[in-house]
Formats: C-alpha cells, sequence, structure tokens
C-alpha cells in the first residue's frame, strides 16, 4: 500500500481538500516495511472555521433527531465493519505493526461498543412510576446533541 497522495479532510460529509499553500505533514510510515501509508496536510484557518461552522449546525440539527433514528447510522457502520473486516484488520496491521488476527480482535472489541451504543432507544426510553393512587411520575431523557 503505497499512497503518495495526501489525505483530504472530511467536513460536512464531503471530502475537501486542503489549502494549496499548506506543507504536509511528514508522511505515516508502516512499522512493517517502511511504506507510505499516508500523509495530511494541515488545516488552515478558513478551512478550520468551515469546520467548526459544520460541526455547530450538524449539532442543532442532530439534537433535534429522535434517539432512534441516530443509531441507525450505528447499525450501517457495524454492518459495513463486519462486511470488511479483513480489509480492515490488514490496514490495522500495516499501520500498527500488530498481525492481521491482533487487529482484527481490536475491530471486534471495538464493535461491541457499536453494539451497546445501538442499545441506546432502549436505555434513554425514560419510565412512567405510579407514585400514589391516580398520580404518575414521567421521566424521560433529552439529550443535548
Amino acid at each position: 500500500m503505497n499512497n503518495s497522495a495526501p489525505i483530504s479532510h472530511f467536513i460536512a460529509g464531503r471530502r475537501v481538500a486542503p489549502a494549496a499553500h499548506s506543507v504536509a505533514l511528514p508522511a505515516k510510515q508502516s512499522p512493517w516495511n517502511g511504506d507510505c501509508l499516508g500523509q495530511v496536510h494541515p488545516a488552515d484557518q478558513p478551512l478550520l472555521d468551515q469546520t467548526v461552522s459544520a460541526a455547530q449546525h450538524a449539532f442543532t440539527t442532530w439534537g433535534r433527531t429522535p434517539v432512534k433514528d441516530r443509531v441507525q447510522p450505528l447499525f450501517r457502520f457495524k454492518q459495513l465493519v463486519e462486511t470488511h473486516i479483513d480489509e480492515l484488520a490488514r490496514l490495522v496491521a500495516a499501520e500498527s505493526g500488530k498481525t492481521k488476527a491482533e487487529g482484527e480482535a481490536g475491530i471486534r472489541k471495538g464493535l461491541e461498543v457499536v453494539e451497546f451504543a445501538c442499545s441506546a432507544p432502549q436505555l434513554l426510553a425514560g419510565e412512567i412510576l405510579e407514585v400514589s393512587n391516580g398520580v404518575d411520575c414521567y421521566s424521560r431523557s433529552c439529550p443535548l446533541g
């Protein structure tokens, strides 16, 4: 895997090239064979401003999204990781110097966290308690974002 093209930034679902005048950081090299794995240009102030603006917009939009809809991308992510686990394990091995089996084990451990996060609708459901005859107390969790 010899990638010489700089890796672009990813903002609001789009790949964004760094400013033409920016200087790339030193290339990340594989601990196995020294191959170039990738190179990133630091973001300049306009790119940082664009990123913060996109994050602020996403925060307000995402905050109004019902939790049952928020977990759907996690289900899709889990499916994609499981489908491409061999390729991902090879990438982890190339970047970290681990064996492919160690890389896969780390990915599977991460998927356990994703599975737990997918249970958020049940964890945040709230409850209704009858506190006295004819009086109910309703609790609801309202995450900020």
